[in-house]
This record gives structure tokens, C-alpha cells and sequence, in this order.
């Protein structure tokens, strides 16, 4: 081989690892803005509220939030669907990102994520939201299993635990215990305040780290079920309100936009009209929060969409689409479609022969071994976090053989036309990610703007990110051996 092809082929080589490492740089920018505060939008329910209250004021209400709860297991808990049948049973749609926090957030103050710019906070906020719920209820308690955080961050009078590092402990048989968490909670539910709130913990525990599928989550729902029949049986008078913030996928994870984690079980029982009485009803978790709100006789906000329990539950089918997701802006969409058309036309021209179909075929067998061993691509799968992509890498392992077996059989063809190779290679994986950067609001800087969380988008960005850059570090990897056994013939 000539030395200036050899020069040639090494400044390939080098530009490739420079393109690699950059990508990984900027996906690692664009993870962390996931957790960055986010500019209030205009939220994308779009109705008239009414001023009208379908709940009278009640003297307390009570409330019990059961962390990652999914509606599947919910139905399962006897004490559960028994309050349900004496009121009413809902599903209640949480909205997107599926995150503990931000839900809650939506729960206390009745806007939307969007309205407030809360998406994937995960710290205690600094100061109470000036429409939260508990700031206009003197007295009033909430009691947390554990994350203590959470319940600091909504304005109650008093907190228990007081420590945000409270956390629940786990026996040698595996059973959950939090020191003190269920006297507190009766003596919260027995207290004479209007609002009381308990938020169990175990069950998004074991969901976490066992999955949705385990028997270790199964037995967690149990036991709260059973917790949840004392504590009412502590206070029968009282409006009960129970629902949970998320569900999680079958391997355990939540954040994305899935159906069956987004969508969760709810009840309202206690002095509730028998007009409103129903085994099932769709609210959104704003339309949710209107009804705490109305039994602890307090005005809604005017910025507030959440509408009357009666006049939520009235709503059409036609109405009961996912209205809390977030939707890709039209001119994003031509974008994105044109990034894909000259991606993969760029791809076209520069495969010859040897290179045609391989550039689609390794990134389709990446794509389906993430799928199988690592599970769909939404933001509620842990992979797709981790800075470096180390669990997608490894899970796109099937793509990598087939880009090896293409650069074994091709070597001779990659040190003629490296350019070419890396086109055919690399451009329709590059044009992808580019794409669906495009959809989900990001810019090729990354240093600036809102969070950018659309699902499907904003995980299959992460996804194409780390496979671009493994595309480039496969491409380089090629070059070498090419030049390796180039030199090797000539000797």
C-alpha cells in the first residue's frame, strides 16, 4: 500500500474516533438536560373550565398515594377495590414524564407539567408552589414511607419523617419495614386536620428492583392493601381519595409515556353523590385534583384546566384520547423527514456493490437485539440514561457482528473508497439520530433550551446517539484491518 494512501486512510481513521467520542460528549449534554428546569408552556389540554363544584366540602379528607402501583396489580388488592365500590372507580391519567415529583406536582397545584415547568425534577423544591393545595389547609399532615423530599416540596404544616433520608429497610426474608411510618400515618388519619396525605413507598421499591412481573412486587401490594384497611378503618368518616403516581414496566422502571404506567387506578369514596357512583370513569390527574380541591371547599385557580367531577366524567370517548402527551410540532416533523431522505440518500450514492444494504442491515439488527435484551426503547428503560451507553452498546451486540462480518468480506473494497464506506456505513444511523434530535426539540449544541422530553423521541435520540457513535468506532476499527491486512498481502 502507498504512503499516501496509508496517511489518507489513518487521517479517516482518526476523524472517526474524534466523530465518536464528540457524539458521546453531546448525548451526555443531552441527557442532563432531561432533569433541567423547564419554561411553562401552554399546556396541551385545551377546554373551559367550569366554577361550578360537583363534591360539597367535606369536614377531612384523606388521601393515600401508593407509589408505582400500576391499574393491573390495583385490581388486585381487595381493600383497594372495595373503597372503590363505594364511590367511584377511575382511571386516572397521570400525564408525561412519569416521574414521582413532577405527578405530584400536578396532584397538589392542578396545572399540567407543562403549564409549570416541572417535568423531571427529582430534588425537593426550594419553595412550596403558590397553588398548592396543602398551603390553604391549616394543619394539615402528610406522612411518607420514605423520600421524604416529596412531601417537603407541597407546602403541609407538618411533615413526617422530617428527614428527606429516611428510607425503608428490608429484613432478612425480604419483607419492607419503615420504622414509626404506621403509627404516624393512624395518628395523621385520627388527627383532626381537613387534609391528610400518606404516601406509601414499597411497592415503587420492589418495582424498581424486581420488576412489575415479581412475586417481590406482588407481596408489596399485598402488604399496603392490608395497611391500607387499617387506616381507613381509622377513619370511616372520611372522603377517602387513593391512586398512585405511575406503574412500571414488566423489568421495573417508569418515565416514559406507556399506557399502562402513564394510566393508573383511583378511587374517590365518602359521602360522594350517588349521581356520580360508577364502576368506571377516565379523568385526567388535573380533573382529579379539582375534585380534592372542591371537597376541601377551596376555589380553583383560574390557571387550573381541572373540571368539576361531573362534568369530567361526562366527557365523550372522542375526548378521552391521550391528551396530557406532548406533541412533535409539525415543522419539526418535515425536518426530521428531510434529515432521513438525505441521510439515506447520501448512504445510497456512496454504496457500490460492496458496500449496498449493510449500512441499513447492521443498524436493523443493532436496533432488534436492544429490543430483545434490552427492552423498548422509552424513557422508562434505565439503558437509555447512562452517559457512556455502556447497556445499549452491549445490547446492540447483534448489529456489531454483522457490521464485522461486512468490513471481514469488504476489506479490500474499504481501503480503496474509505469515504465511501463510512457514507454507506454510518450516514442512514447519523441521519436517524439526527432526526429524531429534531423531533424532541434538541439542537446540535445541546447547551441551551427546555428539557427535551417528547416520548419515543427523546429515548430513541439517546439510542441513536450511542449507536452513531459505536458506527463511527466500527467504521474505524474496519479501516485498520484493512490497512492490517493490506500490509500482510504486500509482505
Amino acid at each position: 500500500m502507498r504512503r499516501g494512501t496509508s496517511r489518507r486512510l489513518w487521517g479517516v481513521i482518526l476523524l472517526l474516533c474524534l466523530g465518536a467520542a464528540t457524539i458521546l460528549q453531546l448525548r451526555s449534554s443531552f441527557i442532563l438536560r432531561f432533569f433541567g428546569a423547564g419554561t411553562a408552556l401552554e399546556p396541551s389540554l385545551s377546554q373551559e373550565v367550569s366554577t361550578d363544584a360537583s363534591l360539597n366540602a367535606h369536614p377531612r379528607v384523606r388521601v393515600l398515594l401508593i407509589d408505582g402501583l400500576g391499574a393491573m396489580q390495583a385490581d388486585r388488592m381487595p381493600t383497594l377495590m372495595s373503597i372503590c365500590h363505594q364511590g367511584l372507580t377511575l382511571e386516572v391519567d397521570n400525564g408525561f414524564p412519569t416521574v414521582s415529583l413532577p405527578v405530584q406536582h400536578v396532584l397538589w397545584t392542578g396545572l399540567t407539567q407543562q403549564q409549570s415547568g416541572i417535568l423531571y425534577r427529582l430534588e425537593e423544591l426550594e419553595d412550596a408552589p403558590s397553588l398548592a393545595i396543602p398551603l390553604g389547609v391549616e394543619g394539615s399532615v402528610a406522612v411518607a414511607e420514605s423520600h421524604g423530599a416529596i412531601i417537603n416540596s407541597f407546602g403541609f404544616s407538618q411533615t413526617l419523617p422530617a428527614s428527606a433520608s429516611a428510607s425503608i429497610t428490608r429484613t432478612g426474608t425480604g419483607r419492607l419495614v419503615t420504622p414509626e411510618f404506621m403509627t404516624a400515618a393512624r395518628e395523621a388519619v385520627r388527627s383532626p386536620s381537613r387534609l391528610a396525605f400518606i404516601h406509601f413507598l414499597r411497592v415503587d421499591e420492589d418495582g424498581h428492583t424486581f420488576g412489575r412481573e415479581s412475586l417481590e412486587y406482588r407481596s408489596a401490594a399485598v402488604a399496603v392493601d392490608g395497611l391500607l384497611a387499617e387506616l381507613v378503618q381509622a377513619d370511616p368518616a372520611s372522603r377517602w381519595f387513593v391512586l398512585s403516581d405511575h406503574g412500571h414496566r414488566a423489568r421495573g422502571g417508569h418515565g416514559g409515556a406507556e399506557p399502562e404506567i402513564r394510566k393508573v387506578r383511583a378511587c374517590i369514596a365518602g359521602q360522594v353523590p350517588p349521581s356520580l357512583r360508577r364502576a368506571h370513569g377516565r379523568l385526567t390527574l388535573v380533573d382529579y385534583s379539582r375534585a380534592i380541591r372542591d371537597s376541601l371547599g377551596q376555589q380553583s385557580p383560574q390557571e387550573s384546566l381541572g373540571r368539576p367531577l361531573r362534568e369530567a366524567l361526562a366527557r365523550t370517548e372522542a375526548q378521552r384520547g391521550d391528551t396530557t402527551l406532548v406533541s412533535v410540532v409539525w415543522w419539526r416533523g418535515l425536518w426530521a423527514a428531510v434529515a432521513l431522505v438525505l441521510g439515506f440518500t447520501l448512504a445510497l450514492c456512496c454504496a457500490r456493490v460492496d458496500h449496498g444494504g449493510w449500512g441499513t442491515a447492521w443498524l436493523i439488527a443493532a436496533y432488534c437485539g436492544v429490543l430483545f435484551f434490552a427492552g423498548a426503547v422509552t424513557l422508562s428503560n434505565s439503558a437509555v440514561y447512562p452517559p457512556l451507553g455502556r447497556d445499549l452498546m452491549c445490547a446492540a451486540g447483534p448489529g456489531w457482528l454483522v457490521f464485522s462480518w461486512h468490513a471481514w468480506t469488504r476489506h479490500h473494497a474499504i481501503a480503496i473508497a474509505p469515504w465511501h464506506y463510512v457514507g454507506a456505513m454510518v450516514a442512514p444511523c447519523m441521519s436517524m439520530w439526527i432526526a429524531s434530535m429534531v423531533l424532541c426539540g434538541g439542537d446540535l449544541a445541546l447547551l441551551r433550551g427546555d428539557p427535551p422530553l417528547i416520548p419515543v423521541w427523546t429515548a430513541h435520540a439517546s439510542l441513536f446517539a450511542v449507536m452513531s457513535a459505536g458506527g463511527c468506532a466500527m467504521a474505524a476499527v474496519a479501516i485498520v484491518f484493512s490497512l492490517w491486512r493490506g500490509r500482510t498481502r504486500s509482505r
